[in-house]
């Protein structure tokens, strides 16, 4: 009697054993199936753009704070505050550089004497206009070019009243330089400038173009590149009235 009672409770210990074991099994497979399902599903990574503030002053014409996004350049926020004034010495700032969060971006100022040098060019500029008037597509007008060389031959004889027996020209001005004129034929035989491919020294043939003007077509270059010739007027310093004069020159 004894013994069948002891073989009924090690069945009954045997059976509670495998359930267990049994439910062991499946709740680890369930947890498995879980944790893959959780594999299986697609990673949805959400970029959020960051947005930093930055100083502007100097020679820009609107002054003041900007938002920006992170990563952006010098050259974005400075257009933001209505880029740069006449009087911003281009040389002494970096348009690649980054902005950061609570920066400050300071445009420098020309010094007296390099100001007054710079007006004296684009005084200088408009004589060459003068001497050739130039119409919105870029060509020589032949009866404002012929009025502006009667002009001059009046205005700027030497002292002794001789004129050069080529041109019609004066060959010195009163202060005594020689005065150099653009005349129909060398502007259609101007050197065309490829914007994707000049280099600082092919820029500066460009009517109106120095050294820092080139520097800064440059840089506009590096980060967005010329799909068109028109392109080039978002070029701090280059607007419709200079563009007109170097259209002619311009190629892709």
């Amino acid at each position: 009697m004894e013994k069948r009672t002891l073989q009924k409770l090690a069945l009954l210990c045997a059976s509670v054993a495998l359930c267990s074991a049994a439910s062991w099994w499946s709740g680890n497979d369930e947890a498995d199936r879980q944790v893959q399902k959780i594999a299986e599903q697609p990673v949805t990574e959400q970029v959020q753009e960051i947005k930093i503030t930055v100083c502007v002053s100097g020679a820009v014409a609107k002054p003041g704070l900007y938002e920006v996004t992170k990563g952006s350049r010098a050259q974005q926020v400075i257009e933001l505050a209505g880029g740069v004034t006449d009087e911003a010495d281009m040389d002494r700032i970096n348009l690649a550089q980054l902005c950061k969060d609570g920066g400050h971006i300071k445009v420098p100022r020309l010094s007296k004497a390099r100001l007054k040098q710079k007006m004296q060019g684009r005084k200088s500029a408009k004589a060459d206009v003068i001497s050739g008037e130039i119409t919105g597509d870029g060509h020589y007008d032949d009866a404002a070019q012929n009025h502006s060389q009667k002009w001059a031959q009046e205005k700027w004889e030497t002292a002794d009243g001789s004129q050069s027996a080529a041109t019609g020209w004066p060959e010195m001005r009163p202060d005594g330089n020689r005065r150099e004129e653009k005349t129909e034929s060398n502007a259609a035989n101007a050197v065309l400038v490829h914007l994707n491919s000049a280099t600082e020294t092919d820029l500066i043939q460009l009517p109106g173009v120095g050294n820092a003007t080139a520097r800064r077509i440059l840089a506009f270059r590096n980060q967005h590149g010329f799909q068109r010739i028109e392109d080039i007027m978002q070029v701090p310093g280059i607007g419709p009235a200079k563009f007109a004069r170097m259209k002619r020159c311009l190629a892709l």
